[in-house]
């Protein structure tokens, strides 16, 4: 792993200067609400890792050394206002491992709304603040759905089956008969079974969710159930209107599914949610800028993860290069022009970046952002690095990337597949992001030990 990071943290570096040389410097503040009551520094457990040799706090360079910052950050104000450097320091791929250990076997899965993500949110603000970056924990409150129930008659002896509601589809509870189908859902595929008024079940792929949603519905379907190619979760999202209740389940559920074919089953919120099957969850981004800074560029990742997996490539990984980039751009030009952004609640419908991007926009300063660039499960998968993002960033980074040798492509994310960048891409706002194919993610093996494997 240690030779693929090093050039992806090579191409990152590259990347980033060549961004910020290409942007002029704003007026721009950070946006800014009432900081809450858990924005406090976690003093205690960052003493704790500063005294742990295997366990080293971001703040500290392998020097036991508690509390010091990297030499290219600020001790204080005056500091700060010192000569700007033009050449960021070498990126730190020990240091980048440090935070991605520290993330998965000290706090484990973050999901969104717990207090392990919250306690993430904190320590990530700390961190930033100790390479001297001015920083915020910035609140913010989402109406998530969250899983629905597959539900049998009440004689019957399998259980409810959990099923994840697809985002952008109608929450209401559906009811009739189990019609499965192995197979994608084509309208050739669906035609060859009696839909009408059923619950139609077919196999993720190749379609997309709002595809196979308006291919079921044309043929009568009254709700959608897609098995998953394994027991991953993953968050449907529907990007097209429909009018049928869709919900992903996981591939051995399959089975209990079978045995009710042709029984009525019901698709919906489980008890507790509200009629529309939404609940209210309260996360937070942190957002940290460089004293007198602006954000011409941001450069993000989500801290969160799903329940299952403590989330060591998803998203442990682009975190810790995030935060790595910014102890490397400490005190430069660059990061003069650039905001570093940990996101909250991606998992649950990229919620973090969207609250951003909105808050950005009520306060009329979207126009001044040039680009954003995300990491996203980034240390893991197969060769080569797929670059994403607008022509004119996304070519620049091909060629920075054949400069160093790296073996990269141009290339586009997955059907129902999407991260913080496009929140900032639907305002038409240049994207830039890196990925690798076959990546595992939303499995318990998503562990720190697995980074290397």
């Amino acid at each position: 792993m240690r030779l693929r990071a090093a050039s992806l943290a090579a191409l990152l570096t590259l990347t980033l200067s060549a961004a910020a040389c290409s942007t002029q410097p704003s007026n721009q503040q950070l946006p800014t609400e009432q900081p809450a009551a858990t924005q406090q520094s976690p003093a205690t457990e960052q003493q704790q890792q500063a005294s742990d040799p295997e366990q080293p706090s971001p703040a500290a360079e392998n020097d036991n050394a508690e509390n010091q910052r990297p030499a290219s950050a600020p001790s204080d104000s005056a500091a700060a206002q010192a000569e700007l450097s033009l050449a960021p320091q070498p990126y730190d791929h020990d240091f980048a491992l440090s935070v991605a250990r520290h993330l998965t076997e000290q706090i484990g899965p973050r999901t969104a709304g717990t207090d392990a993500e919250l306690r993430a949110a904190q320590w990530l603000a700390d961190s930033f603040r100790q390479l001297g970056y001015e920083t915020e924990i910035i609140p913010f409150t989402s109406s998530v759905r969250l899983p629905w129930l597959i539900r049998f008659p009440a004689a019957d002896a399998d259980r409810p089956i959990s099923a994840l509601a697809a985002q952008g589809a109608p929450a209401h509870v559906a009811s009739g008969p189990l019609v499965l189908l192995d197979a994608i859902g084509t309208p050739e595929e669906i035609a060859t079974v009696d839909a009408q008024d059923a619950i139609l079940v077919l196999n993720r792929g190749q379609l997309s969710f709002a595809r196979k949603a308006l291919n079921a519905s044309a043929a009568g379907a009254i709700g959608l159930i897609i098995v998953n190619y394994d027991d991953a979760a993953v968050l449907p999202i529907v990007d097209q209107p429909v009018d049928i209740p869709v919900a992903l389940i996981a591939r051995s559920d399959r089975a209990a599914l079978q045995r009710q074919a042709g029984r009525t089953a019901s698709l919906g919120p489980y008890a507790g949610e509200s009629a529309d099957g939404r609940n209210q969850i309260d996360s937070a981004n942190v957002l940290a800028r460089w004293p007198g800074g602006s954000c011409r560029i941001f450069v993000g990742a989500h801290y969160d993860s799903v329940p299952i997996a403590p989330g060591a490539n998803d998203n442990a990984s682009g975190t810790a290069a995030v935060l790595a980039l910014a102890r490397a751009y400490a005190n430069t030009r660059a990061a003069q022009s650039t905001c570093f952004a940990a996101f909250g609640a991606e998992e649950l419908g990229i919620l973090g970046s969207e609250a951003l991007v909105r808050q950005i926009k009520q306060q009329g300063r979207l126009p001044d952002v040039a680009a954003m660039i995300n990491l996203d499960a980034i240390a893991g998968g197969d060769r080569p690095i797929i670059i994403i993002g607008d022509d004119r960033l996304a070519r620049s980074a091909e060629a920075l990337a054949q400069q160093l040798q790296i073996d990269a492509q141009l290339g586009a994310l997955g059907a129902n597949i999407g991260s913080d960048h496009s929140r900032f891409q639907d305002e038409g706002i240049p994207i830039l992001g890196f990925f690798l194919p076959n990546a595992a993610i939303h499995v318990p093996s998503d562990t720190y030990a697995n980074l290397d494997s």
